[in-house]
């Protein structure tokens, strides 16, 4: 800032100056020319002086309001970016808050039902029924409590730079297979309905791509579409577009505003949808899937209206293991 006030000074100065020299020189040769009285030339000479010090005294003052007007418009613009960082500062604080008390209850929730399940089953009272009901619980428990868990460590990976992309063999209807199995049971069949299939030849199945990451992604887009779609159909298909392997999941939940198609890939960022707190988890679940995705070299878009559903796109690069294939159109 003094740099410019310095360098802004010296631009007025040798303005004057340049401007000061011009008039002295060429409207004192002007003056000889045309006058050849003392007197007269006396006076002309004096209200040259009064001239140039109001033409100056304009100049100088358009130039010194136009300084004061860019300089205060960096001001006000300093500001607004000031303003803007507190904002964010304050939002990253009350996520992270949110975050943190989320995490307190998505920790503590399910490692209480586990506990209360594992003394039930112990009780030898109840019927090989209800400790069947038990157990099924606890597995439910156990996977909401180990999803959790993953999120939290592939968060720290991310924010350490620690990943590390591996180059795995992978037949994609058995990922899709494994996928549909893990979902279904999380799915009420009387009221959704749920397919996990691919596009795809036989020929054209196996592919390169790490593995554990693209289960993951697809994983909290699944779990997402599941989380938030009380009735009509879930399904994720996979389709080859060109040089890219497409995973499209689509469900008939309560869609998302345009506002907010952004937005829910922030880290904490949860969109509320008038559902209760046991369903929000951590909101960390579509970052995650969106790092993890683009890492892959790949990309996730969101297309949805709100009470429309939405239509989650993965695209990630087709590498086949056998590489004589067809082009695709």
């Amino acid at each position: 800032m003094a740099s410019n006030h310095i360098n802004q000074a010296l631009k007025i100065t040798i303005i004057y100056l340049v401007i000061g020299w011009a008039w002295i020189a060429f409207s004192d040769y002007l003056l000889l020319l045309v006058i050849d009285d003392v007197e007269t030339m006396r006076m002309a000479q004096t209200y040259k002086g009064w001239f140039y010090v109001l033409a100056t005294a304009v100049l100088l003052f358009f130039l010194v309001r136009k300084s004061l007007q860019k300089e205060t418009a960096v001001r006000e613009q300093y500001l607004r970016s000031v303003e803007k960082a507190l904002e964010k500062a304050e939002e990253s604080n009350r996520l992270k808050t949110n975050f943190l008390n989320n995490l307190s209850h998505e920790i503590r929730t399910p490692m209480n039902s586990i506990i209360g399940f594992s003394d039930l089953l112990k009780d030898p009272s109840f019927s090989e029924e209800e400790r069947k009901k038990f157990i099924d619980q606890l597995h439910v428990n156990t996977r909401h409590l180990l999803n959790n868990i993953t999120d939290i460590i592939h968060i720290a990976r991310i924010e350490a730079g620690q990943e590390i992309l591996a180059r795995d063999e992978i037949h994609i209807h058995r990922l899709l297979d494994e996928l549909g199995s893990e979902f279904a049971d999380m799915v009420d069949t009387a009221k959704v309905s749920f397919s996990c299939s691919g596009d795809l030849s036989e020929n054209r199945s196996m592919f390169y791509a790490d593995r554990e990451k693209l289960y993951l992604v697809l994983s909290h887009l699944l779990r997402n579409a599941v989380r938030f779609t009380e009735q009509g159909r879930i399904a994720c298909l996979c389709q080859l577009e060109g040089d890219n392997l497409v995973f499209r999941v689509s469900d008939t939940g309560p869609g998302i505003h345009p506002d907010h198609q952004e937005l829910i890939f922030k880290r904490f960022w949860q969109d509320e949808v008038g559902k209760d707190r046991v369903l929000k988890g951590l909101g960390l679940g579509l970052s995650i899937a969106r790092e993890l995705a683009e890492f892959m070299g790949g990309e996730i878009r969101v297309a949805s209206e709100s009470g429309k559903g939405a239509v989650f796109t993965l695209k990630i690069p087709y590498q086949p293991v056998n590489t004589r294939r067809e082009k695709v159109s």
